[in-house]
């Protein structure tokens, strides 16, 4: 296999997995089926039907629980997941003929092992990657959620209506989850079983205390407003924090910059001026 060829393979795998995760909002998912995606999905499907014990091979049982903290859940399935794994392990086993040209012999029982685990483990990684820039937005547009969600509460709507309000009026992903709670208890589902969900797929401390804080209140007989109010306040100071923390840490990294780039590159133009200066005779060493 030539070098263009197998650079070919990987563009393809790459494109594919990305194709398939990319990130689709719940009001988009129309403007988001395209020809790429369709087709990356249909061929994961084929290597479903191709190798169902090998895609059953690479199942996770937690799989699905990450599909959901990605906010793909209905996209995609457990299944897909499964099947780009395999793919991604394919690809890296056309790859290991280069691979053994350009190492030693007793290099490869280290690097052939870490290399099909690292390609097995992509795709969740990626599903990881967009969990957590989903949970960072989450955090980022729960406090004016909870703000509107106080308002509805205190002009007397119940928490059902104010859910779906909220979730016309704020931002993503905080209207998805907003809108699904309200959905699932307009079809009946129990409004217990529909906060767990919520909790389930929002791991973040600022959901699972506003989970917590509503049934609390339900439980109590008290009154929601106050308790969202409450909740609002307090994620917005966890949220300010988490800024704060964010600029501390920056500081360091900055200097780790310009320690790394910009000190060596003043000390290599003055050396080159004093080596310059000593080569015309001008300055004489010692």
């Amino acid at each position: 296999m030539t070098r263009a060829a197998a650079a070919g393979l990987a563009a393809s795998a790459a494109c594919l997995l990305v194709l398939a995760l990319r990130d689709r909002r719940p009001r988009q998912r129309e403007r988001d089926g395209t020809r790429g995606a369709a087709a990356a999905l249909s061929a994961l499907a084929h290597l479903r039907r191709a190798l169902p014990w090998l895609v059953g091979l690479f199942s996770r049982r937690d799989a699905r629980l990450a599909i959901q903290r990605a906010g793909l859940d209905g996209q995609i399935t457990a299944r897909d997941i499964a099947a780009a794994r395999v793919a991604c392990v394919l690809f890296a086993a056309l790859l290991t003929p280069r691979l053994a040209t350009m190492l030693p012999l007793r290099m490869l029982p280290i690097a052939l092992p870490v290399l099909f685990w690292a390609a097995s483990e992509l795709p969740l990684h990626l599903l990881a990657r967009r969990a957590t820039r989903r949970g960072a937005a989450m955090r980022e547009a729960l406090p004016d959620a909870l703000d509107l969600l106080r308002a509805c509460l205190a002009a007397g709507l119940p928490l059902r209506r104010s859910l779906s309000l909220v979730a016309d009026h704020c931002a993503e992903p905080v209207a998805a989850e907003f809108a699904c709670v309200a959905a699932e208890t307009a079809f009946g589902i129990p409004q217990s079983t529909a906060l767990d969900g919520l909790a389930a797929r929002n791991p973040e401390p600022e959901v699972r205390a506003l989970v917590s804080a509503i049934r609390q209140a339900e439980r109590n007989g008290s009154p929601l407003a106050p308790v969202i109010a409450a909740q609002a306040g307090d994620a917005r100071t966890a949220h300010n924090r988490a800024i704060i923390e964010r600029g501390a840490r920056a500081g360091p990294k900055i200097q780790l910059v310009v320690s790394a780039t910009i000190v060596p590159g003043a000390l290599i133009g003055l050396a080159a001026i004093v080596i310059a200066a000593i080569a015309r005779g001008e300055l004489r060493l010692l």
